[in-house]
């Protein structure tokens, strides 16, 4: 029994789990605020803006850009996040075009568990 409760807690810590789901604000290099919050597990994560945008903290720049797939993979596009104003609020087809869908990010999900799925069965 000790041998269970040991192995248990030694096997816990490594199962992943979901992503914060509390909200964070970060402060640009510029010094404007954004809030968001953290989206996602293990195999797939990001982070969404207030207003809805699908957005990746990029090490090299320090800052939050919109995300881009590339490679089967999430990563930053170069392109600073800037909030809207709600004075200014973009139409949702001007947003789809220029910004990462959540059917996107959908898509990619399938892509990457199919992927895991065959990884698993053919190592069997």
């Amino acid at each position: 029994m000790r041998y269970l409760l040991v192995l248990s807690l030694i096997i816990l810590p490594l199962l992943g789990a979901p992503a914060f789901q509390g909200k964070r604000t970060f402060a640009q290099p510029d010094g404007s605020l954004i809030t968001y919050k953290n989206r996602g597990d293990e195999h797939l994560h990001w982070s969404e803006s207030e207003d809805g945008e699908v957005i990746i903290y990029n090490e090299m720049t320090k800052q939050f850009e919109y995300a881009e797939i590339k490679d089967e993979m999430l990563q930053p596009s170069g392109k600073r996040y800037k909030k809207v104003d709600s004075s200014s609020k973009r139409s949702r087809s001007d947003m789809a075009n220029k910004h990462l869908h959540k059917d996107q990010l959908h898509d990619l999900y399938k892509i990457k568990r199919d992927k895991r799925l065959k990884r698993v069965h053919t190592n069997k």
